[in-house]
């Protein structure tokens, strides 16, 4: 056993050793040469949890807060307990060419959109942004849960 790991990290380090030496230096590509590049584009995969706390019982906080009115005394928006999950599979970026000519780049919607708890628990409007919540003086709060699914792109070009 211990001749065949031997053998199997020998192998290892030659393959790593042939990697290192087959990288080639970038090349900078002109407009031309830039707009006949393809590829097959890329995909993202996106997990986010947002003070996921929230979701085991933890105690609301302000996260956010925007001040507007007079900018003396200004009053602010705040936003308690922003947080909760959010899933969105398969989100892509590709380079096309429209029917004009034009270069664009293809931003694919998600197929899958998940949502666990994701939202606002409570928005208040108040004088002083570190007062804690009035349950009282909530305007509410939203929270999504479920999952859905997309088609489509967004385009977007020079102008």
């Amino acid at each position: 056993m211990g001749r065949a790991l031997l053998l199997h990290a020998g192998l290892l380090m030659a393959l790593l050793s042939l990697v290192g030496s087959v990288r080639a230096a970038p090349q900078a590509l002109d407009d031309e040469a830039l707009s006949d590049v393809r590829g097959a584009g890329l995909g993202v995969g996106v997990h986010l949890e947002l003070n996921s706390g929230l979701l085991t019982g933890g105690i609301p906080m302000p996260n956010l807060a925007a001040a507007f009115g007079d900018a003396t005394q200004p009053n602010y928006l705040v936003m308690y307990g922003v947080g909760g999950i959010m899933d969105l599979y398969a989100v892509t970026l590709n380079a096309v060419t429209a029917s004009d000519g034009t270069n664009q780049l293809a931003l694919g919607l998600p197929s899958f959109v998940g949502f666990d708890d994701f939202g606002v628990r409570a928005i208040s409007v108040q004088s002083d942004p570190t007062v804690p919540l009035n349950m009282a003086n909530s305007l509410g709060g939203i929270t999504l849960n479920g999952s859905g699914a997309m088609t489509g792109r967004v385009l977007l070009w020079a102008r």
